[in-house]
């Protein structure tokens, strides 16, 4: 099913790749968050609005909440979870629901639905301990076993601004992906700027004339460029889970492709200028890093305790094995990274296809994964229990073919490790860690 939503969303890419028309988008808007929480013996609080307190800081515990967007894109919305003590995690609640009936609540989980560019960030006061770092997109807020006193919510939404300057005049502001310039036109200058970005963060960019210079690096509106434009680089800072995309439009050739993150775009002391851009906002595109390979190409846990990386090529629309985890093992830790969409699958026992754990679209598994958001749970054996944490296959910060799997606990049988590819043959990366010593 993945596979063909990616093939139809591909196909509708490429048709609007196709169209020549230039056509501008309404202004920029960015969506905001608003929530309400049940405090105990007091009832429901006012709301609060992005970033603002909810709760108590007097040490009474939050018992259930409520989270909304405001202003957000058509078809758009939020969707939150609580973990109750002695309970568990409870259901998925939507767009203002109360997530429970009221009990001490000791960890959250929010997520956005249908919204590309929105980024959901939360934090949450542990009582006696402490408000905890800044949680997003789906992550646990809270220990699970300390109860939860007040939260605070952001939603930012990441898009981008930019304008060229032809025959000395600066054109009107374009925004996500909008076309700039047509064909015979000459680019002189750019600028870029974000739109609702968190503080902090900064999109840079420079500029390659005909003339064979490299302008310096300017971010944040700031003009860059002297002399007719033959190549761009452009960056984002501080926005880990999203990538900057941009592609031009070259004298006598067309669209280039799109590229990403600092790559050049235009043929650079080639006399072709560049005639048009188009710059957009996207969820991180993974960029492969460079892999140290160890001798054998499988997990290695001969000892108590230890670490490594491999590499493992995946065919394309196979599942491939990437190792066994044997029984007697304490504690493991798996991370997968690639450039493309991949799926960790789970097995108990060191036969594929028998006894799934974590699978993708089967009803079989025994966790429900079809939503392709974190899950974590206990998983039984004949007379212990693993705790199992999976990113979800959205994987980590929405990067499709970044995903990791934590193994709590002894293990009294095998665990087979599998990973589905949906595009071409792929290398990945697969690290692990075992026997390490699990926090309280």
């Amino acid at each position: 099913m993945k596979k063909i939503i990616l093939q139809c969303l591909a196909f509708v890419m490429l048709f609007i790749s196709l169209q020549s028309v230039e056509v501008k988008a309404e202004t920029f808007t960015s969506a905001s968050v608003g929530y309400s929480t049940y405090i105990m013996d007091e009832g429901w609080s006012a709301e609060a609005y992005g970033g603002g307190l909810s709760g108590s800081e007097s040490g009474k515990s939050l018992q259930s909440i409520r989270v909304f967007l405001m202003d957000e894109p058509n078809g758009s919305g939020v969707k939150y979870r609580t973990y109750i003590q002695n309970l568990g995690w409870q259901d998925w609640a939507f767009n203002g629901a109360d997530s429970n009936t009221p009990n001490n609540i000791t960890g959250i989980q929010i997520q956005l639905d249908n919204y590309p560019n929105g980024s959901v960030h939360y934090q949450v006061l542990i009582h006696n301990v402490g408000w905890t770092s800044w949680k997003h997109n789906g992550s646990t807020a809270g220990n699970l076993s300390g109860r939860i006193d007040a939260i605070r919510i952001k939603v930012f939404e990441i898009g981008v601004s930019y304008q060229t300057m032809t025959s000395s005049s600066w054109v009107g502001l374009r925004h996500n992906g909008e076309t700039i310039g047509n064909e015979g036109s000459s680019i002189q200058s750019l600028k870029v700027n974000l739109e609702s970005a968190p503080t902090g963060s900064k999109v840079v960019y420079r500029t390659h004339n005909t003339s064979d210079a490299w302008s310096n690096w300017f971010n944040n509106g700031v003009s860059a460029g002297n002399g007719t434009l033959d190549g761009i680089e452009i960056k984002l800072e501080g926005l880990p889970s999203f990538s900057v995309a941009y592609q031009v439009l070259i004298q006598n050739y067309g669209w280039s492709d799109w590229v990403y993150d600092g790559v050049t775009a235009g043929f650079i002391n080639q006399n072709q200028r560049i005639e048009g851009i188009r710059i957009k906002i996207v969820k991180a595109k993974i960029i492969p890093k460079e892999v140290i390979v160890e001798d054998d190409d499988d997990f290695d846990f001969s000892d108590d305790s230890g670490e490594g990386c491999f590499s493992s090529f995946l065919d394309a629309s196979e599942s491939t094995v990437i190792g066994v985890i044997p029984a007697g093992v304490t504690n493991v830790r798996i991370q997968l990274t690639s450039g493309v969409d991949v799926d960790l699958e789970i097995y108990e026992g060191s036969t594929y296809g028998e006894n799934p754990i974590i699978l993708y679209d089967s009803e079989d598994s025994y966790f429900d994964v079809d939503d392709g958001y974190p899950v974590e749970g206990w998983y039984p054996f004949e007379d212990s229990y693993l705790y199992i944490e999976y990113s979800g296959w959205y994987g980590v910060d929405d990067n499709w073919g970044n995903e990791y799997i934590y193994i709590y606990g002894t293990l009294q049988n095998p665990i087979l490790i599998a990973a589905y590819n949906y595009e071409e043959g792929a290398n990945i990366q697969v690290c692990y860690e075992y026997g390490f010593e699990v926090p309280n």
